[in-house]
This record gives structure tokens, C-alpha cells and sequence, in this order.
């Protein structure tokens, strides 16, 4: 379990965050930079989104991954969020999504729900979980005190799978927090350090809204 905490930055005042990272004694950079890409699943009527939209404290968000425009290779993620603490469950693949059907990567009987159980097979055997949007971005990796993970997200692009639709790019820049409950004050004080504030923030959400397929904000 750990907590993530996100707070996002407009385009127009990324050079503040940006200072402030780079005088933030403790900070280095922990990966390279890499190009993310995933496909996000839901059913029909929007389930899943829905439980996040409506403030439910339970929710779930079903994904595959992969980095750096590489579809030969790549992962199953869960996730699941209570609150603001958060549980990722994820498997690798050792198949080409380019050569397969992905509508069906989440189907009940599907290679990874023979590995589930509780709410997440619960929930691949009976919303029928289909593709919904594609989101691309890329992500800066750092650490702060060998303790607190902070990723960096440059504005994302968002597109439908199933539907023709152009590719819409958000506003905003994202960057989050994530820390075990043992790091939970040093990394609240280094959070509130700097001059922007935590949001509720979700690219899966943000980009069904600019897509016109749900209400968010």
C-alpha cells in the first residue's frame, strides 16, 4: 500500500515547479526518461469511471502498459485505490499488441483472469471490460532522500480506441508524490513545501472528459 498524491501544473507555470525541483536538496533522478503509452478498459457504461466520478472511496482502473512505442512488450496493470492509498497489481506479457485482439485482453476468459481473484475477477466476470481510451505521455523519474518516488509528467494526449476521434492533448503537467504510510509526514511537509496544491486528478477521467464522453471537474 502507499499513498499518491498528485498535483497538476499548468503549462504556463511549469518553469515555477521546475525551479523549485532543482534547488530541492536530497532530489535525484532515480530512471531515465521514457515515453509511456496505455489503454484503459471499462465497460459500456462507463462503470469504473463512474465509481471514481461519484467519489466512491473503492475504485478501480484496468490497464495495459507499455513504454517507449514498444508493443512487443508489455504488462497488465490493476489498480486499486481506497481513499488516497493505492495497491498495483500487474503481470507481463509476452504478447505483440500488435498482433492480437485487444478487446479481449479483459475478458473473463482471458490468460490474465485465471490469475485473479476477490473484486478484480469480480469485476472482469461481469462488466465486460472492452478498450476505451489511449493516453500518451512522457514521464521524468526522481527520489527524494532514497524515501519518496516523484514522477513528472509531461501533458498527456488522449484518443478512443473504438471510436474516430482526434488525439486531444491536456493543459497540464502532473506531477506526483508516491511514499510508503512510514514516510507519510516528511513527505505531506515536502508536498506542501512548494507553491502548488494536491488535486484530485485523473488522466483516465481528464481524458474522457476532453473526449466528450463523461462529465469531470
Amino acid at each position: 500500500m502507499r499513498y499518491e498524491i498528485k498535483v497538476p501544473v499548468k503549462k504556463y507555470n511549469i518553469h515555477i515547479m521546475d525551479e523549485y525541483l532543482s534547488k530541492l536538496r536530497g532530489l535525484k533522478k532515480q530512471h531515465n526518461e521514457r515515453e509511456l503509452s496505455s489503454i484503459y478498459y471499462d465497460s459500456d457504461k462507463l462503470s469504473l469511471a463512474r465509481l471514481n466520478i461519484e467519489g466512491i472511496s473503492e475504485r478501480y482502473k484496468f490497464r495495459v502498459r507499455w513504454y517507449n512505442n514498444n508493443k512487443s512488450t508489455f504488462r497488465y496493470e490493476i489498480k486499486k485505490r481506497k481513499n488516497k492509498v493505492g495497491t498495483k497489481i500487474t503481470f507481463n506479457s509476452n504478447l505483440d499488441l500488435n498482433n492480437i485482439d485487444i478487446s479481449k485482453l479483459f475478458s473473463n476468459d482471458s490468460s490474465i483472469s485465471k490469475k485473479l481473484y476477490g473484486n478484480e475477477k469480480f469485476i472482469i466476470k461481469n462488466y465486460n471490460l472492452l478498450p476505451k481510451i489511449k493516453i500518451n505521455y512522457k514521464r521524468k523519474y526522481f527520489i527524494y532522500k532514497n524515501k519518496i518516488r516523484i514522477t513528472y509528467d509531461y501533458p498527456p494526449t488522449y484518443q478512443l480506441v473504438n471510436k474516430k476521434s482526434k488525439e486531444i492533448c491536456d493543459d497540464s503537467f502532473i506531477i506526483e508524490f508516491k511514499f510508503s504510510e512510514d514516510n507519510y509526514y516528511e513527505a505531506v511537509s515536502l508536498i506542501n513545501s512548494n507553491y502548488f496544491h494536491p488535486q484530485r486528478y485523473s488522466k483516465y477521467l481528464k481524458g474522457l472528459a476532453l473526449l466528450n464522453e463523461a462529465q469531470y471537474f
